[in-house]
C-alpha cells in the first residue's frame, strides 16, 4: 500500500516543525536546478540583509510592525538606516534587490568590503561576528579555483546555518540560493571535484567575466588597431592559441628564440664582453655624466615663500661651472624642487 504524501508547509519558517517535512532528493534531481558560485556571492548576503532589516524593525518598532499594513513602511525606515551606517563607516553602497520595482543590485567588490569587515558589519547588522565569518568563509570556498575539502566546508556550512538560525531565524525566511549554499553545497564540491576533475569555482560565470577582461589586454597588444573584423579575427587567434594544448607546445618546439634563451644568451660571455665593448668606446672619466643625464635633480623641504629653495639656487649658481682635479669643469646643473 503506497503511503500518502507528506504535508509541506507552504512558507519556511524555523520554528515551524511542518517546514522540516520535505521529501528528500537525490543529487541527481539537484542538478537540475544548477548552482552558480558567482551568483550566490551576491545573492546570499542580499537574503542576510532583508532579515536583518526585519530583526531591525521589530525590535525598535514592535507595535508597529505587528500592523500589516505599517510593516512595509518599517522596512523601507530600516533600509534607510542600514544605508546611511554602511556609508559613514565602511564607505560602501547598500542595496537591497528589488525585483518587483527594479533598481541598483550589489556587486562582487561591495560583498568582500562587507564580508572583509565583520566587526563593522555585523555592528551594524545586529548579528554576530561569528556568523558573517562563517557565512564568508562558505562563500569563499565555493568560488575558489583550487580545490579545497569538502570535510572542512561541511563544518563551516553547519555552524554557519546554526548561527543564522539563532541570529535572524524568526525574522525572515532563508531564500533558495541561502539553503542550495549551506545545504547542497559540499555535494556540488564534490561532484565538481571528483566527477568533472575541476574546482567548482570554475563552473561559473566568472570565467566569462575574465574572458572579457582578457579580450582587451589582447586587443591592446597582440591586434590590429583600425579594422575590426582583422581585430576580432586577431584576438580569436591569439585565444585560440592559448587554449590549445597541441598549439601551444608546436609553437613552443618551432619557436627559435624563446624567453628563456634570451636569458642565458644575455649571461653568456659573449654578450658581457660586446656590452662592455661597446660602453669603453663611447664613455671616459670625464663623459660620464653625458651618457644618463646632463641635470641631477636635488629635492629641497618646503618652506614658507621657497626661500630655502631660493637659497639652494643661489649656491648651486655660485658654484658652476666648479673646476675639477684633471682640470676640467662641471657640465652638468643641478635642479632645485620642492618636495
Amino acid at each position: 500500500m503506497l503511503e500518502e504524501p507528506r504535508s509541506v508547509s507552504k512558507i519556511y519558517n524555523y520554528n515551524n516543525p511542518d517546514s522540516f517535512n520535505f521529501e528528500e532528493k537525490l543529487f541527481d534531481d539537484l542538478k537540475e536546478y544548477g548552482f552558480n558560485s558567482m551568483h550566490k556571492y551576491i545573492r546570499v548576503p542580499e537574503n542576510i540583509f532583508t532579515m536583518a532589516e526585519a530583526k531591525w524593525a521589530k525590535t525598535n518598532y514592535f507595535e508597529q510592525f505587528c500592523d500589516p499594513k505599517a510593516r512595509p513602511g518599517l522596512m523601507l525606515l530600516a533600509r534607510a538606516h542600514f544605508k546611511n551606517q554602511f556609508k559613514d563607516l565602511l564607505g560602501v553602497k547598500y542595496y537591497v534587490a528589488d525585483p518587483i520595482n527594479g533598481g541598483n543590485s550589489n556587486n562582487g567588490p561591495m560583498m568582500k568590503r562587507i564580508l572583509g569587515n565583520i566587526s563593522v558589519s555585523a555592528a551594524i547588522l545586529k548579528i554576530s561576528p561569528a556568523t558573517l565569518y562563517r557565512l564568508g568563509t562558505c562563500l569563499y570556498m565555493i568560488n575558489r579555483v583550487s580545490f579545497v575539502s569538502v570535510f572542512v566546508y561541511q563544518k563551516f556550512a553547519r555552524a554557519a546555518f546554526a548561527s543564522l538560525a539563532c541570529d535572524l531565524g524568526n525574522f525572515g525566511n532563508f531564500t533558495g540560493n541561502t539553503h542550495a549554499l549551506l545545504v547542497h553545497g559540499d555535494s556540488f564540491i564534490a561532484w565538481a571535484q571528483e566527477e568533472v576533475g575541476v574546482p567548482l569555482g570554475w563552473l561559473t560565470e566568472g570565467a566569462l567575466e575574465f574572458g572579457n577582461k582578457l579580450n582587451l589586454a589582447y586587443r591592446a597588444l597582440f591586434s590590429f588597431k583600425g579594422n575590426l573584423i582583422k581585430e576580432t579575427e586577431q584576438i580569436f587567434v591569439r585565444r585560440l592559441e592559448i587554449s590549445d594544448p597541441k598549439l601551444v607546445v608546436d609553437g613552443i618546439e618551432s619557436q627559435e628564440l624563446r624567453e628563456g634563451f634570451v636569458r642565458e644568451y644575455r649571461r653568456s660571455l659573449g654578450w658581457r664582453k660586446r656590452v662592455r665593448k661597446e660602453e669603453k668606446s663611447t664613455s671616459s672619466p670625464s663623459s660620464s655624466f653625458r651618457l644618463y643625464s646632463t641635470t641631477a635633480t636635488v629635492y629641497c623641504p618646503p618652506t614658507p615663500g621657497g626661500e630655502l629653495a631660493a637659497r639652494w639656487r643661489e649656491l648651486e649658481a655660485a658654484s658652476w661651472p666648479r673646476p675639477r682635479l684633471d682640470g676640467s669643469t662641471r657640465d652638468y646643473r643641478y635642479t632645485v624642487v620642492e618636495r
